[in-house]
């Protein structure tokens, strides 16, 4: 036995995640089964770093597990350049999980 993974089924797919708290916990089943799922952030970051207890190093314990497993990125969505990365970000994946409110 290696200290090595073996590749989840989703090797090699890609998905866009820009959501709050609940579908987050679908990317992080996607990422469990080998996806690359990249995680889409405001500047301000994603509010569940901080709004459960316990916080350690600043980062909530819920934010650590329902986002375990992904690669995150930071872009303004209200800004018009921030949505032009996002469309370019997008046309990469093979999935997105969008589960924003609109504005």
């Amino acid at each position: 036995m290696t200290d090595r993974q073996a590749p989840g089924v989703l090797n090699g797919v890609r998905v866009i995640e820009s959501s709050l708290l609940g579908p987050g916990h679908l990317g992080t089943f996607l990422a469990d089964l080998g996806a690359d799922v990249i995680k889409v952030e405001s500047p301000a970051g994603d509010y569940i770093r901080q709004m459960t207890w316990p916080i350690v190093e600043g980062v909530s314990l819920l934010h650590l597990h329902t986002h375990r497993g992904k690669r995150s990125v930071t872009l303004d969505l209200k800004n018009p350049a921030g949505r032009q990365l996002y469309i370019d970000l997008a046309a990469t994946a093979d999935v997105v999980v969008e589960a924003m409110r609109p504005g």
